[in-house]
């Protein structure tokens, strides 16, 4: 379970890969056996990718129980001038209305070149 949770942790908190080796020298520290093959990027990013295929899929298990929902799209620009449509769902589920993200989208250059 904690390298689970330290996985979580740096996809949760958009951290780089590389913070991965400091996160399991802390593990080991506290006396967590870290196998070495969770010791590259690699492991950690694909690690990532099968937590985000779960959370994906759970809401769109959430979703598809609601009766109605409502899809937010919205433009933003990054610190380099880059732009990306963000998308987030919000639905009424047990009781109280929740939001969730969806993801981003690039948006091409529209200038042509």
């Amino acid at each position: 379970m904690p390298l689970f949770t330290t996985t979580y942790y740096i996809g949760l908190n958009d951290q780089p890969f590389l913070e991965g080796d400091k996160l399991l020298k802390f593990l080991e520290f506290h006396k967590v056996k870290v196998p070495s093959n969770y010791r590259n990027d690699k492991a950690v990013k694909e690690a990532i990718e099968c937590i985000s295929i779960c959370i994906r899929n759970n809401i769109i298990e959430e979703i598809n129980k609601c009766s109605a929902i409502n899809l937010q799209i919205d433009e933003l620009t990054d610190h380099s001038l880059d732009k990306a449509l963000t998308m987030n769902v919000r639905h009424f589920s047990n009781g109280r209305y929740v939001s969730r993200f969806l993801g981003l989208i690039d948006v091409p250059k529209g200038d042509g070149k």
